[in-house]
């Protein structure tokens, strides 16, 4: 196939796929007489973006046998659809790797991959192995993993490790602290990053850095505090931040806050189960 001719193609069917037009990338990509690897990294990126991670490892499957080999970018895909099972592990690992050499786009699959089973400790082994200076994004990876699993002051370490090297944290980093201290009932430490976010680094704080802030006021037992919150938000406030108060209203047994909480959740998203289950349990409380 003229390399001109299979450009045309792969463009096309990484526009539909960048438009949301998922059936007719398939068609499209299905359609190539030949298929390289940019044809092949386009449609499993797609998938991996369409949270669709076994039809992307089928792919990865599917390009192995037509004998295309992969490169860095598609194990980078690859590692991203990853659901941290060890079989899936397995399959990235031993098909991706054997013909690829580690890099930085590898090394911070890799963590984020390790981090989503669980493997902190791997996952820092990974990122000590990483050639200095590390890019932000392997900052990011590894703040975040240590985060998720519940290591908020090795998250916060790290996170002052980031700024002695100079490098300057984004949204995704204060969004990992945050979630960490949350979940880790640390309110001074959370609630002083929220800040330094804004006041240090001109932040401006996302949904996201508001749900981690409410939760974390409502985990702290916080509950005026956290509705104080909700009202002030530079945006409106939707379903699931009523929901965050009714879940922290459950926890603390704040009947008439849970109630009012329960009632704001269902003017977004009608009665759930969920919603009268907690309700249910703050009033038989």
């Amino acid at each position: 196939m003229p390399a001109r001719d299979l450009a045309s193609g792969n463009g096309l069917v990484s526009g539909y796929a960048r438009l949301g037009q998922w059936e007719s990338a398939r068609a499209a990509f299905w359609a190539l007489p030949e298929r390289d690897v940019v044809s092949w990294n386009t449609m499993i990126a797609a998938c991996v973006e369409r949270d669709r991670p076994q039809e992307s490892l089928a792919l990865f499957r599917e390009m192995d046998l037509d004998g295309v080999a992969p490169n860095r970018i598609t194990l980078a895909s690859i590692l991203s659809a990853c659901d941290g099972s060890q079989e899936n592990i397995a399959h990235a690992l031993i098909a991706g790797l054997r013909d690829l050499e580690p890099d930085a786009m590898i090394g911070t699959a890799l963590v984020i991959l390790y981090g989503r089973c669980g493997s902190c400790e791997k996952s820092l082994e990974i990122f000590h192995q990483m050639e200095e200076p590390r890019d932000p994004g392997a900052w990011n990876s590894i703040i975040a993993a240590l985060a998720r699993n519940g290591h908020t002051d090795a998250a916060i370490a790290m996170l002052r490790r980031l700024e002695c090297e100079g490098i300057e944290p984004d949204f995704a980093v204060f969004n990992s602290i945050l979630f960490a201290c949350s979940h880790g009932g640390s309110l001074r430490e959370g609630y002083a990053h929220f800040l330094i976010m804004g006041g240090d680094y001109g932040i401006a704080a996302s949904a996201s850095h508001f749900m981690c802030l409410i939760d974390l006021l409502g985990r702290a037992g916080k509950l005026e505090a956290a509705e104080e919150l909700i009202d002030s938000m530079p945006f409106e406030a939707d379903g699931l931040a009523w929901t965050i108060l009714l879940s922290s209203c459950k926890s603390h047994n704040d009947v008439e806050r849970g109630a009012m909480a329960a009632m704001r959740v269902a003017e977004f998203e009608s009665w759930q189960s969920s919603t009268y289950v907690m309700l249910s349990s703050i009033m038989r409380n």
